[in-house]
């Protein structure tokens, strides 16, 4: 089954697709099963595949 995230859950993603994940937040959950993200260093990336997403804390949800 496909990976849900929560906008707001923290997270590491790997941007560009590359081997290294950077932390950050869901920031949007879109219809195509992609997600934006915004990394704590201020990078944005929007359309990010479920499988480059690793949630650091299900427990923690970030409310912007």
């Amino acid at each position: 089954p496909p990976a849900v995230f929560a906008e707001g859950m923290r997270c590491e993603a790997r941007h560009g697709g590359g081997k290294k994940a950077y932390d950050g937040v869901i920031a949007q959950a879109n219809g195509d099963g992609t997600y934006d993200i915004d990394s704590d260093d201020g990078d944005k990336e929007q359309g990010v595949r479920a499988d480059l997403i690793y949630v650091t804390n299900v427990d923690t949800i970030i409310v912007r």
